[in-house]
């Protein structure tokens, strides 16, 4: 059972190393330590799949540090056939009480049922076939929710699914498998096997995907078909890929949108627009019944140059409160826009008429200007040196086995002398030789190597060797050449991690998130400029109508002229006021409904989802159930 939990232990860390690169945001705030461990990690898990020759079980085995389950978490582990149907399950509450496995059926109550079906070429077969056929391989993976509570929401009560994260990840070797696809995750390939992970959400497409209005479509798609995975391939006679899958709510039990404060604050802002709007519409309606009124006047020649006047003061008179209300809705907008860019870490200022087109200009230059390269580099530099100390640890233990080494042969030199002048002396003596003749006679050599040896054996030898070694060691130029090969060391690491595929696609991530901030600030640029040129006509519009009071008098000589002035003036104003009033109708008014209908909902749903999902945090019943959460891990196998 210990080898099963290492296992499974080693399944989660896999899966998180792998699933974390697809949902990691590259350009909003990098955790730099965090950046580091993972870097480390996922060298260590790379390096586990590429050299694992023993199937998915054993590479996870190798690669795993823990030997029992973390205990905060309750971990129920499924052993399951090719079919995704239950054979047997165990708990890790159970080991703690001192039973391993259950086998009866009906206790099988688990959250989340998995039904998987293979195709070979459009043809459904069994696991067992997949190893005598060759074509295009696809496996189906399907998860059920089979758990829910009742939520009021919007003052109706719904069926809410209890939400849940599953975490698929299989290996297929690549001399039997090639065009290794994943529906709703990523594939990763080392050279010898393809890695595949695949995400799915069971329960949440059915909490949201028929829930939220049109406006929100777009977040709707964003989970549809969530409740599944697939996996294609072309293969040749492969044999069944086992998979794992883990399965947890814990991710949802906090899911909130802002809290109501921030809620009341955007309906207080909408409000002002709205205020804004009908001041803007009410002024435009009171020029356009002017305009109607000073044509009449003038039609009539017996009220006079006086009655137009006082038709023409009476539009003057509005144009202050027209006015007002046409700067009112701008720094509405810009004050939006504002909290936009600041929410976004781009500025710091708050947008004005004056300011708004020279603040967005340099957000866009600085964002062009970002070295998403260089950052990358800062990370994984700094993750890399990070392990410095181990670094130059090894090379340290190199360099003094070469040194120690070297020595031990000037010693060995040194002694062999000593002892083959020793011996000749003895030799010639005894036998009437020169020590030159007696080096030469049989079994002499034999004799020098056995007592070189010998003592080279003794303390004293072995003391000189590591005394010598450790004054060579803390010679100045020892300790450079070390210095030198561990930061060659680390300039190699650096180079390797940069050119991995990870990080050259964290890098084009942040490249396209780029290319897409400037987009989006370029379209609010133009939006703004759009809504400042109906502002400027506005104020020159009204100015024009201040004017043609001060110039009554004058019209009193030309009268036609005047009236086809007017006709044509209360025509443009006719037009100018269905277009204020459509812009409140289809812009300010929709995005008033949009927060009174759908955002407050929204936020109701997702916190009766969070509570649901809190509700679910255990799958036993036992002495040992203090735990924060519970996990499921399902190991997918043809074992009997």
């Amino acid at each position: 059972m210990k080898r099963l939990t290492k296992i499974a232990t080693a399944a989660v860390l896999t899966l998180a190393l792998t699933i974390t690169p697809v949902v990691y945001n590259y350009a909003e705030n990098v955790d730099t330590d965090k950046t580091a461990e993972t870097t480390q990690e996922n060298i260590e898990a790379t390096d586990a799949v590429a050299a694992s020759e023993e199937g998915v079980a054993e590479t996870l085995e190798k690669q795993t540090v823990f030997e029992e389950p973390v205990l905060d978490d309750e971990v129920v582990y499924v052993f399951a056939d090719s079919k995704g149907d239950v054979k047997k399950l165990t708990d890790s509450i159970w080991i703690e009480e001192g039973t391993e496995e259950v086998n009866e059926k009906e206790a099988y109550d688990l959250p989340v049922g998995v039904d998987i079906k293979y195709y070979m070429d459009g043809k459904e077969v069994s696991a067992e076939e997949i190893k005598n056929l060759t074509g295009h391989l696809k496996i189906s993976v399907n998860y059920t929710d089979l758990k829910s509570g009742t939520e009021l929401i919007n003052g109706q009560k719904e069926t809410i699914y209890v939400p849940f994260a599953a975490l698929l990840v299989s290996v297929l070797d690549s001399d039997n498998c090639s065009n290794v696809t994943v529906s709703r995750g990523r594939v990763i390939y080392d050279g010898n096997r393809y890695a595949v992970t695949g995400l799915a959400f069971p329960g949440l497409n059915e909490d949201l995907g028929t829930k939220l209005c049109d406006e929100l479509k777009e977040a709707d798609d964003k989970f549809g078909n969530g409740d599944s995975v697939t996996i294609e391939a072309d293969v040749d006679k492969c044999d069944f890929p086992g998979m794992y899958i883990v399965v947890t709510n814990s991710v949802f039990n906090d899911l909130k949108i802002n809290d109501s404060g921030k809620l009341d604050e955007l309906k207080e802002d909408l409000n002002s627009v709205n205020d804004a709007m009908d001041k803007l519409m009410d002024g435009s309606s009171k020029i356009y019944d002017g305009l109607g009124t000073l044509l009449d006047g003038a039609k009539k020649l017996d009220s006079g140059v006086g009655q137009l006047s006082n038709g023409l003061d009476t539009l003057s008179s509005n144009s202050a409160a027209l006015n007002k209300g046409a700067t009112d809705v701008f720094n509405a907008l810009l004050a939006t826009a504002s909290s936009q860019l600041k929410a976004n870490g781009l500025t710091n200022e708050n947008l004005t008429i004056a300011n708004y087109a020279n603040v967005i200009n340099a957000c866009i230059d600085g964002l062009n200007g970002t070295d998403t390269t260089g950052a990358a580099r800062t990370q994984v530099e700094a993750a890399v040196r990070a392990n410095t100390d181990k670094v130059k640890a090894a090379v340290t233990t190199a360099v003094r086995d070469g040194v120690k080494a070297q020595v031990s042969a000037e010693v060995r030199k040194t002694v062999e002398a000593q002892v083959s002048a020793g011996v000749a002396a003895q030799v010639a003596a005894a036998n009437g030789v020169t020590e030159e003749e007696a080096l030469a006679l049989p079994g002499v050599a034999d004799q020098i190597a056995q007592m070189t040896d010998a003592k080279m054996a003794e303390d004293s030898i072995k003391q000189t060797i590591e005394a010598t070694t450790d004054a060579q060691m803390a010679s100045d130029s020892v300790k450079a050449m070390i210095e030198s090969k561990t930061e060659e060391q680390i300039q190699a690491l650096i180079a390797q991690n940069m050119n991995s595929s990870e990080v050259q696609s964290k890098i084009s991530a942040g490249n396209a998130q780029i290319a897409a901030g400037v987009e989006t600030l370029k379209g609010l640029l133009n939006q703004l400029n759009s809504y400042k040129s109906f502002y400027d006509g506005l104020n020159a519009y009204t100015g024009g109508v201040d004017k043609c009071a001060n110039g009554a008098n004058t019209l009193k000589n030309s009268m036609p002229d005047v009236i086809s002035g007017i006709t044509k003036l209360k025509d443009s104003e006719g037009l100018l006021n269905e277009g204020i009033v459509r812009f409140n109708d289809e812009g300010v008014g929709k995005l008033n409904d949009i927060m009174n209908n759908n955002i407050e909902g929204l936020s109701e749903r997702f916190d009766a989802i969070s509570r649901v999902s809190a509700s679910y945090s255990a799958y036993t019943d036992g002495e040992n159930t203090e735990k924060s959460s519970v996990k499921f891990i399902y190991k997918i196998s043809t074992d009997k």
